[in-house]
């Protein structure tokens, strides 16, 4: 009787553990949810066991989940995911919000063009996700023709700084910047961007998927914010959503020198100029 107690329990355990650790099978099955606690290997646990969590577990989490891929579901995010031609958006099974946040950065500098570029293919109404805004922007602005001051302002940033003119190339440059596109100076997307050497993310599946969420996606976090809350809480401690501000979306606003940004404590959304300082967040893909 003891024996077939010690197999019974055993087995127990070994179904608990795959059960608490694993969101990840081998034959690719798993179901994401929302509230799942993602690992650095990309295995999770369930919102349910977030209580449950150790301190290892904690050391090894990435971020949580706020949306769930569907075929048959008929939303913005949905949509957009089934209708792009982009072939790596088509395979996104879930999004996820990652654990820290930078306080008090910008969009675009004052100083650069892109302060006053209307980007109007990462408008809300164009774009549900922002995995593709960089992109767009960088596309946009790279190789552009701009005058002596987009030049002094754009590649270095600084204002005092002392153009330099090319004679060969007949444009003005600066020390640093030697004509060569810096997003530095569109601060919300270099934070994206750096995310994962930042935080020593590069080994993971997702590294480089780290990008600054859509409009959408804040309102997809905050139709779920009890349950993504509820994790966020269990590994982190100064990531309260509701009480943080404005948070800066990757979309541009109708006017040219504006970006959306979102507020967890009103529930809404409005616009405010690039060149503000307000806090941001990263998310990624899960594939």
């Amino acid at each position: 009787m003891k024996r077939y107690f010690l197999r019974f329990f055993s087995l127990f355990i070994l179904l608990l553990v795959s059960v608490f650790v694993s969101c990840k099978e081998e034959d690719d099955d798993w179901s994401y949810k929302v509230g799942d606690i993602v690992f650095l290997d990309g295995t999770c646990i369930r919102y349910s066991d977030r209580n449950s969590i150790t301190e290892d577990q904690k050391a090894a989490a990435v971020g949580v989940i706020y949306y769930v891929y569907n075929s048959g579901k008929s939303d913005d995010i949905t949509s957009y995911i089934r209708q792009s031609e982009n072939s790596d958006v088509r395979k996104i099974k879930a999004l996820a919000i990652t654990l820290k946040h930078q306080r008090l950065t910008s969009w675009a500098r004052m100083s650069t063009t892109g302060y006053k570029t209307d980007f109007t293919e990462i408008k809300a109404s164009e774009l549900k996700i922002g995995t593709e805004a960089w992109s767009v922007i960088y596309n946009a602005l790279n190789g552009k023709a701009l005058s002596k001051d987009d030049y002094l302002y754009e590649f270095d940033g600084t204002p005092d700084a002392e153009p330099l003119y090319d004679n060969e190339d007949g444009w003005y440059i600066t020390e640093r910047g030697n004509g060569i596109f810096e997003q530095s100076n569109y601060p919300v997307f270099y934070y994206a961007n750096s995310y994962a050497e930042e935080n020593s993310l590069s080994d993971i599946s997702f590294a480089g998927g780290f990008h600054i969420p859509s409009l959408a996606e804040f309102e997809k976090i905050a139709d779920n914010i009890k349950t993504v809350q509820g994790s966020l809480d269990a590994v982190v401690s100064d990531m309260s959503l509701a009480s943080l501000g404005r948070f800066w979306t990757s979309n541009q606003a109708d006017d040219a020198s504006s970006a959306d940004v979102y507020n967890f404590s009103t529930g809404s959304s409005s616009s405010a100029s690039k060149s503000t300082e307000t806090q941001a967040v990263t998310a990624f893909a899960l594939y």
